[in-house]
């Protein structure tokens, strides 16, 4: 996600193209991020995953 943002910041911002382009390709980003934390949200939550700190054991491994 920060290597689309950074695309969008680097070649889309000072771009001398339409400003209804560089709003339409703003646009689609949000899109799609949204369509995928959707998806993989919808699948966390039929998985049974809550976020909620206080499910977690109290050492979580991190590997």
């Amino acid at each position: 996600m920060l290597l689309v943002a950074g695309s969008i910041e680097a070649f889309v911002t000072p771009a001398r193209w339409p400003t209804v382009l560089r709003i339409g390709i703003g646009v689609l980003a949000e899109a799609a991020f949204l369509g995928y934390i959707g998806y993989f949200g919808r699948k966390a939550v039929a998985a049974g995953e809550t976020g909620d700190l206080e499910d977690a054991p109290d050492l979580v491994p991190t590997r």
